[in-house]
Formats: C-alpha cells, sequence, structure tokens
C-alpha cells in the first residue's frame, strides 16, 4: 500500500472511529513517505486521548497545508476572490473557517463584513488576526457549525 492510501484508510477509519486501524494505516503511510500529515497522524492516533485533527491546530495545518490540499485550498481562495471581485457581497459567514487560509488572501480586493465560525480557539485566533491585519470588520465565533446554527436559526 502506497503512503497515499494509507492515508486515505487512516482517516477513514479515524473517521469511523477505529483508532487502532487508524494508528496502523497511519504508521504505515509515515514508513512510505507521507510526510508531515502521516507523522502527526501516528503520533495524534498513538494516545488514549485521541481527538480530532480539527481540535489539534498542528494538525490541521500540516493537513491543509500539506500534499494535494494545498492547490485544493489555493484554488478555493481563488474561486472566492472571484465571487467577491464579481458579486460585491455586503457580509460573508464563513462556517469552519480554520486558521483562514482560504478566507484571507480572498479579501485581497473586496472587504465586506465577515462572519467567522470555528471550534478551535487556536485556530480562529490565526483567522481573526489575519482578518485584522487586512482591516477586515468582522465578528467570530467559537462554536461548531452545529452550534452556530442551532442558536442563531431564529435570527
Amino acid at each position: 500500500m502506497d503512503a497515499e492510501s494509507a492515508l486515505y484508510v487512516a482517516v477513514w477509519a479515524w473517521s469511523s472511529g477505529d483508532l487502532l486501524t487508524a494508528h496502523r494505516a497511519a504508521v504505515r503511510a509515515h514508513r512510505s513517505g507521507g510526510g508531515e500529515f502521516a507523522r502527526l497522524l501516528v503520533a495524534l492516533t498513538d494516545r488514549e486521548d485521541a481527538r480530532d485533527v480539527y481540535d489539534s491546530p498542528a494538525a490541521f495545518r500540516a493537513f491543509i497545508r500539506g500534499g494535494g490540499n494545498v492547490g485544493l485550498y489555493e484554488a478555493v481562495s481563488q474561486a472566492l476572490r472571484e465571487v467577491y471581485r464579481r458579486d460585491r457581497p455586503a457580509s460573508v459567514l464563513d462556517l469552519g473557517v480554520g486558521d483562514g487560509l482560504a478566507l484571507v488572501p480572498a479579501l485581497a480586493e473586496h472587504r465586506p463584513r465577515v462572519g467567522v465560525v470555528e471550534p478551535s480557539a487556536a485556530l480562529l485566533s490565526e483567522a481573526e488576526a489575519g482578518l485584522a491585519e487586512l482591516g477586515v470588520d468582522h465578528r467570530a465565533w467559537q462554536v461548531s457549525a452545529q452550534e452556530f446554527v442551532r442558536t442563531h436559526r431564529q435570527q
């Protein structure tokens, strides 16, 4: 099994709650040259209190900035930038903003009011710092997307 396939199995097993299979596949991916994401996934799954990759800022950063995800996030950011430039929205809400990797660069030419939702305090702080650096008027909620929708349904 190559590194990419092993990473796929590791993430699939993780999402299914099978931590043993996730750990074994992560080890295989790491040994097959799976890079930083594989290394972090090995460490993350080798703990009794293993958490979701989105709860660990270091694991999240490795995930979004590793392998094929780099091009994906660049493409998403470019697509957002084009939509914002063309449609000039007055406000934007980003559910699951992470550290702002896709959103912040997309605001280079048009700066609407922005709402950001992210359960990780560390990642949300990074996203807010990027928005503040651009001078973007924003509001942030440190909750899951589900919690945000549940509490803002009537507003």
